[in-house]
C-alpha cells in the first residue's frame, strides 16, 4: 500500500529536477553579465561549443601603465550605475520603485545600512532595536519593511541567514511543482551541513524521499541558488550593471534596443567536431564522449535561444503596458502582476519570474531591474499612487471622520475599511481637523 505514493514522488523528482530542466532553470534565471561568464566556462568543457558572435556588450579594456599595479577595467556598454559601489548603494538605487509608505522607506534605508557586503543582516536583534527606538514602531512594522526589502535585486537580499537566503531564492523561482519547492525548502532550511557532508541518506530519510532523489535536489541547490547576493558587488570597485535592453520614448512609441542579440554572446555547434562525430571511423568509446558533449551544448543553444526569445516577448509587452512610464516617468506605472503577463503570453508564472529576474533594461530614467516595471495592483495603481490617492482625500478634506473618508472613497469605487484610512493616516502623519474638534 505504501509503494503507489513513494513511486508517484519518485516520478515527481525526476520530472521536475532532471538535467535538462536544471539547465534550462539557471539559464533562463542567469543576468547577461552571469550568462558570460557559464558560456566561457561550459566552452572550456565542451569542444562543441563555438562562439559565433564574440561578446562586445561586456568588452573588457584593460589599461595599464607600467608603473601602475592596479589596471582600470570599462565595460563598453555596460551602464555605470553611480555610486553602485556596493550592494547597500544598489539597494537604496530600487527604492523609489518600491511599494512603501514614507516611513517604511526610512525603515527599508536602515535595514538596508545594515546589510553587510553579502547582502545579509545578521545581527538582526540589534538592527530591530536600534530602529524600534529610533523611529518609534514596532517590530511587526519592521518584519513587514524586512519583507518588502527582500523582494529587491539581486535575490536573497535582507536575509538573516543563509539558509534564509537561500529559501528567499526558492520563493522567488515560483517553482510550477509546490512538492518541489518545499522539499527544496525544507532541505535548505534543515540539511544545508548534512548538503555540504555529503549525508544523503540523512535526508532522504528525513524527506521522506528515495535516495536517489537527494542528487538532483542538490545539483538544483549548487546550479541555481546563490549563497552571496553581495558576490556582484564590492566595496572598492566600481561595478558596472549591464543592461539587456535600452528603451527611448519617441513621437508616442517606446523604442526597443535588444543588447543581447545585438552585441551579446552567441554561440553555435562548432562544424569541426560536428565532423569528426560523423566519421564512421572513431572508436565507440570517443562517439559515445562526443555524443554526450554535443547533446549537452545543443540543449545550451536551444535554451538561450528560448531565454532570448522569451525575454524579448516580456520586454515587448511590458513596454506597451507601461508606456507612461517611459513617456513621463516612475510616478506614471501602472499595475503590472506577472501572474497575468504569463497568462496574457501563455508562459507560467515561474518562468516569466525567472527570466524578469537578474535583467535590467536601460531608460531615459536610469538602468534598472526589469521586474521593478511589475509592480503590484492597489485597486488599480501601484501602492505609491495609492498613497497619494488617500492622502489627496484626507487633506482636502480635514473635516472629515475616517468613516466618511471611506464612505467618499467607496463612491470613487474604492472599496475599503475605515481602519484602512486610520492606517495611511498615521502613516501619512496627516491629522484630521475632525478629530482635533472633537477633541477640544
Amino acid at each position: 500500500m505504501n509503494i503507489k505514493p513513494r513511486l508517484i514522488q519518485n516520478q515527481s523528482l525526476k520530472l521536475g529536477l532532471n538535467p535538462k530542466l536544471i539547465q534550462m532553470f539557471n539559464i533562463f534565471h542567469l543576468s547577461y553579465a552571469d550568462l558570460v561568464d557559464h558560456i566561457k566556462h561550459e566552452q572550456d568543457d565542451n569542444v562543441f561549443i563555438d562562439v559565433s558572435q564574440p561578446d562586445s556588450l561586456m568588452t573588457k579594456t584593460v589599461s595599464q601603465s607600467s608603473s601602475e599595479t592596479n589596471s582600470e577595467s570599462h565595460f563598453s556598454d555596460s551602464i555605470p550605475a553611480t555610486g553602485y559601489q556596493s550592494i547597500r548603494e544598489f539597494a537604496l538605487s530600487q527604492l523609489n520603485y518600491c511599494p512603501a509608505t514614507s516611513l517604511q522607506k526610512q525603515i527599508i534605508t536602515l535595514l538596508i545600512d545594515s546589510l553587510d557586503d553579502k547582502g545579509f543582516i545578521l545581527n538582526w536583534n540589534e538592527v530591530s532595536k536600534h530602529i524600534q527606538s529610533s523611529l518609534s514602531v514596532s517590530a511587526a512594522t519592521i518584519n513587514k519593511c524586512l519583507i518588502l526589502l527582500q523582494e529587491f535585486e539581486p535575490d536573497g537580499i535582507g536575509a538573516r541567514s543563509l539558509s534564509e537566503c537561500l529559501n528567499i531564492q526558492i520563493k522567488h523561482l515560483h517553482l510550477d511543482n509546490d512538492h518541489l519547492s518545499s522539499l527544496l525548502i525544507k532541505v535548505t532550511q534543515s540539511h544545508l551541513d548534512d548538503l555540504a557532508n555529503k549525508n544523503f541518506k540523512v535526508i532522504a530519510k528525513s524527506c521522506g524521499i528515495p535516495l536517489e532523489g537527494v542528487d538532483p535536489l542538490a545539483d538544483f541547490i549548487k546550479t541555481n541558488l546563490n549563497p552571496n547576493p553581495g558576490s556582484m558587488f564590492t566595496s572598492n570597485t566600481t561595478q558596472y550593471i549591464t543592461p539587456s535592453f535600452q528603451l527611448s520614448y519617441k513621437q508616442g512609441n517606446v523604442i526597443i534596443q535588444n543588447l543581447e542579440i545585438d552585441k551579446g554572446i552567441s554561440i553555435s555547434l562548432s562544424e569541426n567536431y560536428l565532423e569528426t562525430l560523423k566519421n564512421k571511423n572513431i572508436d565507440k568509446e570517443t562517439k559515445q564522449f562526443l555524443t554526450e558533449k554535443y547533446q549537452k551544448a545543443k540543449d545550451m543553444i536551444q535554451f538561450i535561444n528560448q531565454r532570448r526569445d522569451m525575454l524579448e516577448s516580456l520586454m515587448s509587452y511590458i513596454a506597451k503596458k507601461q508606456i507612461l512610464y517611459f513617456e513621463k516617468g516612475p510616478n506614471y506605472l501602472v499595475p503590472l502582476l506577472q501572474k497575468d503577463v504569463a497568462a496574457d503570453l501563455s508562459l507560467s508564472p515561474s518562468t516569466v519570474s525567472r527570466i524578469l529576474s537578474s535583467k535590467f533594461c536601460q531608460t531615459d530614467f536610469g538602468t534598472i531591474p526589469l521586474n521593478v516595471l511589475c509592480p503590484r495592483n492597489y485597486f488599480g495603481k501601484t501602492k505609491d499612487q495609492f498613497t497619494l490617492f488617500i492622502a489627496h482625500y484626507l487633506k482636502k478634506h480635514p473635516h472629515l471622520s475616517d468613516q466618511k473618508i471611506c464612505l467618499l472613497l467607496k463612491e470613487k469605487g474604492i472599496n475599503i475599511a475605515r481602519r484602512t484610512v486610520t492606517k495611511y493616516r498615521h502613516q501619512l502623519g496627516i491629522v484630521s481637523s475632525y478629530f482635533n474638534g472633537r477633541s477640544t
